[in-house]
């Protein structure tokens, strides 16, 4: 495969990163996946907005607006029509100061064939379990490449025969899966937690929400508890690799009648038919 690197486009076999990056060094970085249809990168520009206030935020320097450029010639090189792309920003070489002054970065872009789910998972539903550990909302909003918390949940819920684990503040309030947001329908409300819960301001979840307005379906965001979760009568996850799966279990017991309901399987059309609309080159 050909990758992009600081500028470059090489053989992924020439693509090498310092071993003082900052990111290998203090997970000090930033990254973006995005679900590739059609040779098209889903929302696309959205990833890179976020990408870009990431980096604002952290000070790290980046020219977003080389990459839809850089994104299309990536594609092409590797004739690559169904996959995903992953953005990687880090501050790059350590200077020996702790602290976010940037001399630097580093700024891979690479494309990767996609392993789809089984079409199971979407028709018939999964389970989850809530994770031992906590999180912190501070700095949540970022998708940041110091990803260990989250390997550790996932890696809890593989332990326990789950698809994803769910993950709680110190609040004991529903933040988000450990690789997905969380949707709950609670009454005839959709609820999902939000950024002051500690919630990732997830693209696939800012469509779902987009799709809900639309088709006229009450929508909150703000706290949810693992017992409103529990006793939810639909709960589903979002991410732009899975786009949406229906829960239907959830630590051992049944999610309202434990098959996926009629409000996740019309978002889940919803955003088929947007990804129909939105990727329709090839």
């Amino acid at each position: 495969m050909v990758v992009f690197l600081n500028g470059s486009f090489i053989e992924e076999a020439e693509a090498k990163v310092s071993v003082f990056d900052r990111g290998l060094l203090y997970g000090d970085g930033l990254f973006e996946t995005v679900r590739v249809y059609r040779r098209t990168p889903f929302r696309l520009r959205e990833h890179l907005l976020r990408l870009r206030e990431g980096a604002r935020f952290l000070k790290i320097p980046i020219d977003v607006e080389i990459m839809p450029g850089v994104v299309d010639e990536l594609l092409s090189r590797n004739a690559l029509d169904e996959g995903y792309l992953r953005i990687t920003l880090t501050r790059g070489d350590h200077t020996g100061k702790l602290d976010l002054e940037s001399s630097g970065s580093t700024l891979l872009a690479v494309v990767t064939k996609l392993r789809p789910i089984p079409d199971a998972i979407y028709s018939e539903g999964v389970e989850a379990i809530f994770a031992s550990g906590r999180v912190s909302p501070y700095l949540g909003r970022l998708k940041k490449v110091s990803f260990l918390p989250y390997l550790v949940a996932k890696d809890e819920a593989r332990l326990r025969g789950a698809f994803e684990a769910i993950l709680r503040n110190a609040a004991a309030e529903v933040v988000e899966g450990a690789t997905s947001n969380v949707f709950a329908l609670v009454g005839d409300k959709l609820l999902s937690p939000g950024v002051a819960a500690g919630a990732l301001p997830g693209i696939a979840r800012a469509t779902v929400i987009e799709l809900a307005h639309e088709e006229g379906i009450s929508f909150s965001e703000g706290s949810l508890t693992g017992k409103e979760l529990l006793a939810a009568s639909e709960v589903f996850l979002t991410n732009s690799m899975i786009e949406l799966v229906p829960v239907v279990r959830m630590e051992g017991r049944p999610i309202h009648d434990g098959r996926p309901g009629r409000i996740y399987q019309l978002l889940r059309r919803r955003y088929r038919e947007r990804v129909e609309c939105d990727c329709h080159r090839r």
